[in-house]
C-alpha cells in the first residue's frame, strides 16, 4: 500500500485473542513501519504481547524504540492501560508531544513524561469507571506535581486526581510557565492542593470538577473556591484580563459556574476561562467566595440558567453581584418566575433578558388555574398574588416611577405571555423585544 504526497493514512485493526495467519503479517508489517508513525493508538500492552510476533515485541524496547524518532502523539485506550508498569516498561520518545491515557491507570511511565510534552491527558473512559469501579481512576497527586517539573513545555493538562492515603504537606510552587489549559476533576481536598502548589501564567484557563467524594475526610469544599480566588488573584497583572461575565447553570446533578474574559465568548461553555463544577450543597458559599471583584474582576454580563437551584441559595447568591453598578446585561434563563420578581428590583442592570420562564397566568384565565391549585395544595400554599405578567408590570412601573426605569427588555420563549400582555410593559421600558410566542400553559407545576 502507497500513499501519495504529505498525506496521511490511518491504519486500524482488531487484535484478536487467537489471530490467523494473515492478520499477524499485517500487524507484523505495521510494526515493522514503526520509524515512520507521527502517531500510534494501541490498547493493552498485555494482548500486544501475546499475539504479536516475537520480532515485533521490541517496539517497546530501548532497541526499536530510538528508531520510533518521529513519534508525536501516543494514545493508551481501554481496558488496561494499567498493564504498562513503570518500572519495566523502557522508552524513549525524543518528538513525543502528546500523551493520553483513556484507562484505569495509577502511575505513568518516567521516561513517557519527558521534557518534550506539551499535552498530557489522564482521563479514564466513563466505560472503564463503570466497570472496574475498584481500580484506580487517575494520578496520585503527590505524583503529578513532581511530574509537572519534568514537562516544563507543557501547554494542556487534563486529569483526574486520585485522593492519597499520603498527608498533604506543603511545599513549594510548581512553575508551569507555558501551561495554558487546566482540567482537573477529584476530591475537593487533592483539586485544593494542586491548585496551591502550582503556579499558572495569568491568561491560563482552569476547568475544576470537585464533585469526586472526599474518602479521606480533608478540610472543607469550601476550600477550592478559595484556592480557585487565590490562583486568579495572583494571576492579576498587567497582562491579566479580569472576567467580563459569569454564568451559572444546572448540569448532571450539580451546578457549574463559569467566566469568560471576553465578552464576545460569553455563555458558550467550549470557551470559558474559569469553570467549577459543583454538588448542590456546596454551591452557597462558592457564589460568596467567587463572585467578588477580587477573583472574577468587575463582571459586565451573567446569566443564571438554574431551574431546580433552590431559591434562598439562589437569591442570597446573587444580591451582590445583581446590585452591581458594573452589570449591565442579566440573563435570566430557566429560573422560577417568582425569583425573576425578586432580582428585577435590585439589579442594577440596563438589560435584561428572559428565556425560558414559565410565568402563572393572569387575567380570566387565572381563575381556572386558582381554582385547580385549590385543589391540589393547602389554601395557605396558594398565592394571593401569583407570578404573572402582570405582577411583572406592576414592578417596572414601579420602577419608572421612581425614575429607575429598565433600558432594555427582551422576552423570549417565556409562558403565558400574551401580546396584550406585552403591550402593557411596553411604556416602562424604554425597549423593548418579544419574539411574539403565545405560550399558554395551564398545567400545574409541583415544584412551584
Amino acid at each position: 500500500m502507497k500513499r501519495t504526497g504529505s498525506h496521511s493514512i490511518t491504519i486500524t485493526f482488531h487484535l484478536s485473542v487467537n489471530p490467523d495467519t494473515g492478520s499477524v503479517n499485517l500487524r507484523a508489517g505495521v510494526f515493522d513501519r514503526i520509524s515512520k508513525y507521527k502517531c500510534l493508538l494501541t490498547e493493552e500492552i498485555r494482548r500486544v504481547t501475546e499475539v504479536t510476533a516475537p520480532a515485533m515485541l521490541e517496539c517497546f524496547t530501548p532497541a526499536v524504540a530510538a528508531q520510533a524518532i518521529r513519534l508525536r502523539s501516543l494514545v493508551l485506550l481501554p481496558p488496561n492501560a494499567e498493564d504498562i508498569n513503570p518500572s519495566s516498561t523502557s522508552l524513549a520518545f525524543p518528538a513525543l508531544a502528546h500523551l493520553e491515557f483513556r484507562a484505569a491507570c495509577r502511575g505513568l511511565p518516567t521516561p513517557l513524561l519527558c521534557e518534550t510534552l506539551r499535552t498530557l491527558v489522564v482521563q479514564p473512559a466513563r466505560s472503564d469507571v463503570w466497570h472496574h469501579p475498584d481500580r484506580a481512576q487517575g494520578l496520585d497527586v503527590l505524583d503529578l506535581l513532581p511530574a509537572l517539573c519534568r514537562m516544563p513545555l507543557l501547554e494542556s493538562l487534563d486529569v483526574s486526581i486520585l485522593d492519597t492515603m499520603a498527608t498533604l504537606a506543603d511545599s513549594g510552587n510548581v512553575p508551569a510557565p507555558h501551561l495554558r489549559n487546566v482540567r482537573i476533576a477529584g476530591a475537593a481536598s487533592v483539586c485544593t492542593y494542586f491548585l496551591q502548589h502550582v503556579a499558572l501564567p495569568p491568561d491560563a484557563r482552569l476547568a475544576v470538577d470537585c464533585t469526586a467524594r472526599d474518602f479521606m475526610y480533608r478540610g472543607v469544599p469550601i476550600a477550592v473556591p478559595h484556592a480557585m480566588a487565590t490562583q486568579l488573584h495572583d494571576s492579576h497583572s498587567a497582562l491579566h484580563a479580569p472576567c467580563e461575565a459569569f454564568s451559572i447553570e444546572d448540569a448532571d446533578g450539580g451546578h457549574v459556574l463559569c467566566g469568560w474574559r471576553r465578552a464576545d465568548e460569553r455563555f458558550a461553555a467550549d470557551t470559558a476561562d474559569v469553570v467549577l463544577r459543583c454538588a448542590p450543597y456546596e454551591l452557597a458559599p462558592y457564589l460568596g467566595v467567587l463572585l467578588r471583584p477580587s477573583t472574577l474582576g468587575d463582571v459586565e454580563h451573567v446569566r443564571i440558567a438554574c431551574a431546580h437551584l433552590d431559591q434562598y441559595v439562589l437569591y442570597n447568591g446573587f444580591t451582590e453581584i445583581a446590585r452591581r453598578a458594573g452589570v449591565r446585561n442579566l440573563v435570566l434563563d430557566g429560573v422560577k418566575a417568582g425569583m425573576v420578581l425578586r432580582l428585577l428590583p435590585i439589579t442594577a442592570a440596563a438589560s435584561v433578558t428572559l428565556m425560558s420562564i414559565k410565568f402563572e397566568p393572569s387575567g380570566p384565565a387565572y381563575a381556572k388555574h386558582w381554582e385547580a391549585n385549590m385543589a391540589r395544595k393547602p389554601t395557605f400554599f396558594v398565592q394571593d398574588q401569583p407570578d404573572s405578567v402582570e405582577e411583572l408590570a406592576r414592578l417596572l412601573a414601579k420602577e419608572t416611577a421612581e425614575e429607575r426605569a429598565m433600558r432594555r427588555l427582551q422576552i423570549m420563549r417565556v409562558k403565558n405571555v400574551r401580546a396584550d400582555d406585552v403591550e402593557r410593559l411596553r411604556p416602562h421600558v424604554v425597549e423593548l423585544s418579544w419574539d411574539g410566542v403565545e405560550a399558554m400553559d395551564l398545567s400545574y407545576d409541583s415544584t412551584d
